[in-house]
């Protein structure tokens, strides 16, 4: 049974505190979840400007290659965003300042790149380095009058497809595997389906993706915002509602299943923050009368 639901709306530019990495807000009055009370909450709506760059100097944005028995060569791509043929002028335009017999060209039938050496009578090589990987080629020696082609389709924005909400104030238990990195506490998963220059913009749409928590006054919690290389992504504004449904406990079973949901998702790493209450006893649940709320409240489950 429902007894409130608040709206939080968050604005990045009224945050109490924020850094480069992430913005502090204090909810006042606080929100109260009472012992006999559990609270659902989800991000309602998300909007800011696409300003990610797909080519970003904090990864390895240099086209390394060498041409015949020459040492190896370095372009380096100017941070910003690209289409897949801004990108290959910017090289062509560098192989051109470098006097370097070299063209790149792009296929926008199938969406791959290939590179050439234009007097088909010199080998050339391209090694490894993060665009050389992004552009599918792969890093070889290439014999005079060879083609090298993308091995697949090439997606210069294979990094900026998705943001993360997160909350570590929350302890939700979940998870998101990005790149070798983690982003814990990640409430929210907004996918990015707008071009650059443009507003990304998220509404959750039933079944929300919500998450429980208990037995606390939430007064400020910080919010960071991660992309798919659980980078921060720093936008120049932003804003964000919050839902907060506040539920009462009581004796039927879909309480009593809401309640063993919190145990599932307690994360045992920590026992503090917003999660629930850690399990104190080996008392295991067996049937459905064992799942009445006297009976789950009166073992140590819930002590606190």
């Amino acid at each position: 049974m429902d007894i409130e639901t608040i709206n939080v709306f968050l604005d990045s530019d009224k945050a109490t505190n924020q850094n480069e990495n992430s913005f502090e807000f204090r909810i006042s009055p606080p929100i109260d979840i009472k012992n006999d009370e559990y609270c659902e909450v989800y991000v309602q709506n998300f909007n800011t400007i696409n300003g990610l760059a797909n080519i970003r100097s904090d990864e390895d944005n240099s086209f390394k290659f060498s041409v015949g028995s020459g040492s190896s060569t370095s372009i380096i791509i100017t941070q910003g965003y690209y289409s897949a043929n801004d990108l290959k002028t910017f090289i062509n335009a560098a192989f051109v300042n470098a006097s370097e017999n070299l063209e790149m060209n792009y296929d926008a039938k199938t969406l791959k790149m290939s590179l050439r050496h234009t007097s088909n009578n010199t080998a050339f090589e391209i090694l490894e380095t993060n665009l050389s990987k992004v552009l599918q080629f792969t890093a070889r020696s290439y014999a005079a009058g060879e083609t090298a082609i993308s091995n697949s389709p090439v997606d210069l924005n294979t990094h900026s497809h998705n943001l993360f909400f997160t909350v570590p104030e929350f302890n939700t238990n979940s998870r998101v595997s990005i790149s070798s990195n983690v982003a814990p506490n990640s409430i929210c998963r907004i996918p990015i389906v707008s071009a650059f220059g443009n507003y990304i913009t998220f509404q959750a749409m039933s079944p929300v993706q919500s998450f429980l928590i208990r037995n606390n006054i939430v007064s400020n919690f910080t919010v960071s915002i991660l992309t798919d290389t659980a980078d921060i992504y720093r936008p120049g504004h932003w804003s964000a509602s919050l839902v907060f449904s506040i539920k009462k406990l009581n004796s039927d079973i879909d309480s009593n299943e809401t309640l063993l949901k919190i145990m599932k998702n307690y994360n045992p790493s920590t026992q503090s923050g917003y999660g629930p209450m850690p399990p104190r006893s080996n008392h295991k649940i067996k049937s459905k009368k064992d799942l009445q709320l006297g009976a789950v409240r009166e073992n140590p489950y819930w002590e606190n």
